[in-house]
């Protein structure tokens, strides 16, 4: 839990790098980019909440974790494998990097599902005949 919630606010943490790269540029680029923009920007937050909340040990945020994942493989499905927004990749490997990318968020959307059923639930007996 605690390598993908760093690298869940890593992944974060470079989103809010990119956005703060292409603000100058925003008169410039089309409507399909700023929108990506934007949902990259949601997209970063939630990785960055929840990967700081895995940091912390709160595993009540998996599901917020898990969804970040899926929209930033998404995401990236959009803005690199179409070439959806602006990069310097080169096109050879823009589809590697995107099967590569699915591959680490299915991975950690599973590991992340196994450490969610891991966790204990306590019902007090006192209780449970209520």
């Amino acid at each position: 839990m605690i390598l993908i919630g760093l690298l869940l606010l890593v992944e974060g943490l470079s989103t809010a790098m990119w956005i703060a790269r292409i603000v100058p540029m925003l008169p410039a680029l089309g409507a399909v980019v700023i929108v990506l923009g934007a949902l990259r920007g949601l997209t970063g937050a939630m990785q960055t909440m929840g990967g700081a909340s895995l940091l912390m040990g709160r595993r009540d945020t998996i599901k917020l974790c898990q969804l970040a994942l899926i929209a930033s493989a998404m995401l990236t499905t959009l803005e690199i494998g179409a070439r959806m927004s602006p990069n310097d990749l080169d096109p050879t490997w823009r589809w590697w990097l995107t099967g590569s990318y699915w591959i680490y968020a299915l991975a950690a959307i599973a590991w992340l599902g196994q450490g969610q059923r891991r966790v204990e639930v306590r019902v007090d007996k006192n209780l449970a005949g209520c």
